[in-house]
């Protein structure tokens, strides 16, 4: 009589059930990591696309400003310049631009930054109707800082809203003047604000070795803006 083999189930050993757990974390592990760096990714290209555009409509402002001056005036004062109150100002025309400096807008001082009157938030970047120059034209050694969004000389926040940017450095350079036609190159910085993420040296968010690094959030550009005035005829 024929003996029959007993079929017999054999199931996973200890050690092939950990090398599995293991591969499956090792697997979810390279899943969020690259969600991560994609998440982080896109945040940094949404924030520099935020700068760009930024730079780009207050460019377009400035230049077209320029183009209807004629034989208006171009001052440009620092923040840092004595009698300013803060506030960096670039006159052109019957416009001005008006602006905090990045470490008065996130000062634990309310009164570091210059406000808005009416509304009382702090001025990031202002246009301002000023037809008679008055916030480039000192008075007794002083620059006005009276800056409202109501009224006949009523101002209007051009970064508002775009992901916490600052103007962290504005220069006018003359290029010609010849039978009154003249020209200016306007030279800006703008970036982001959230903390101390620029390096205000050499206008760069810092390195990954630094403590103060924000590699998600961080980015500053420099642009730069031919304004030409022709002689009014």
């Amino acid at each position: 009589m024929a003996k029959t083999k007993r079929a017999t189930n054999r199931g996973f050993t200890l050690v092939e059930l950990l090398l599995a757990m293991a591969g499956v974390a090792v697997l979810l592990i390279s899943i969020a990591v690259t969600t991560i760096q994609l998440t982080n990714m896109y945040h940094k290209g949404i924030t520099i696309k935020s700068i760009n555009q930024s730079g780009r409509e207050v460019g377009d402002l400035i230049r077209r400003d320029g183009l209807v001056v004629g034989q208006g005036e171009v001052r440009f004062v620092a923040a840092d310049t004595q009698g300013a109150g803060g506030l960096g100002r670039l006159c052109i025309g019957s416009r001005a631009y008006l602006w905090n400096k990045p470490e008065n807008l996130r000062s634990n001082d309310p009164s570091a930054a210059v406000r808005y009157n009416s509304t009382g938030d702090a001025i990031i970047l202002a246009r301002v109707a000023d037809p008679l120059g008055t916030f480039c034209i000192p008075q007794n050694g002083v620059y006005a800082t009276d800056v409202s969004t109501t009224g006949t000389m009523r101002a209007t926040e051009l970064l508002k809203g775009q992901a916490d940017l600052a103007v962290y450095r504005m220069d006018v350079t003359p290029i010609f003047d010849r039978n009154g036609d003249r020209a200016f190159n306007i030279s800006y910085t703008l970036g982001t604000n959230q903390g101390e993420e620029i390096n205000t040296t050499d206008q760069t968010c810092r390195t990954s070795n630094e403590a103060e690094n924000n590699f998600t959030f961080c980015a500053i550009n420099q642009f730069n803006e031919i304004v030409i005035m022709e002689k009014a005829s």
